[in-house]
C-alpha cells in the first residue's frame, strides 16, 4: 500500500472562478473552457459538449489547467474521477467542486490511479471520511492520505485494457437504452393519436 500523496507530483484543489469571471459589459483577456459537473458524470469519460465558456479578466494560473494525463476527481458524491488522457486544447479550466491530481509516471500509470479512484472501495473510504460533515465534500487530506494498491506495470495495463472495454460497453448500452426509450414513447404517443378504433 502506499499513500496518494506518495505518487503525485501534485495534488490541489481546484480554482474559485468567480476571482477570474469578467463581469458583463468588460471584454475578456482570454476565452476558457470550464469543466462541469455534469460533464464529468460518467467514471473516467468526459463530454467537452458539456463544458461551459469562460470569459477571463485575467490570466488563469497554470495550475489550473487542464494537461494530458491529468486526473480530476469531484469532491461530492458520487467522488468521479475522470482521466484526461490526451488534452489538445490548454484553456480547461478546473474549477473549485474538483480536486486536481497529477500523478508521477515513474510510481504509477494515471490511467491506472483514475480506475482506482472510481473503484467500490475507494468510494466507500469517502463516503465514510464524509458521513458525519455538514458539507459532505472530499478534503485534500482525506485524498492524500488514501491508500493506494501498486500493481506490476503489466497488470496496470491488463486492468487500462479491460476497464476502457467495460467503459465502452457501458457506453453503448446506454445508447441502447436511450434509443429505446425514445422508440417506446413514439409507440405510445402514435397509440394515444390512433382514432381507428
Amino acid at each position: 500500500m502506499n499513500k496518494l500523496s506518495n505518487l503525485c507530483n501534485f495534488i490541489g484543489s481546484g480554482l474559485v472562478i468567480s476571482r477570474y469571471k469578467s463581469r458583463l459589459g468588460e471584454k475578456p483577456i482570454k476565452e476558457y473552457k470550464v469543466i462541469t459537473i455534469k460533464s464529468t458524470e460518467v467514471d473516467s469519460i468526459y463530454n467537452e459538449e458539456l463544458f461551459e465558456k469562460f470569459p477571463a479578466k485575467r490570466v488563469i494560473p497554470d495550475k489550473y489547467i487542464i494537461k494530458s494525463g491529468d486526473i480530476v476527481i469531484r469532491n461530492s458524491a458520487p467522488f468521479t474521477a475522470t482521466f484526461f488522457k490526451e488534452v489538445a486544447d490548454y484553456n480547461w479550466i478546473v474549477p473549485s467542486q474538483f480536486t486536481i491530481i497529477r500523478a508521477d509516471s515513474n510510481s504509477i500509470s494515471a490511467n491506472y490511479l483514475a480506475i482506482v479512484l472510481n473503484c467500490r472501495e475507494t468510494k466507500r473510504y469517502f463516503e465514510k471520511e464524509t458521513l458525519h460533515s455538514t458539507m459532505p465534500i472530499i478534503k485534500l487530506n482525506t485524498l492524500k492520505e488514501l491508500d493506494v494498491i501498486i500493481q506490476s506495470s503489466k497488470k496496470q495495463e491488463n486492468i487500462i485494457k479491460i476497464n476502457n472495454l467495460l467503459t465502452k460497453e457501458m457506453v453503448i448500452l446506454k445508447q441502447i437504452i436511450e434509443e429505446k426509450k425514445e422508440f417506446d414513447s413514439l409507440t405510445i404517443s402514435e397509440l394515444i393519436g390512433d382514432k381507428n378504433d
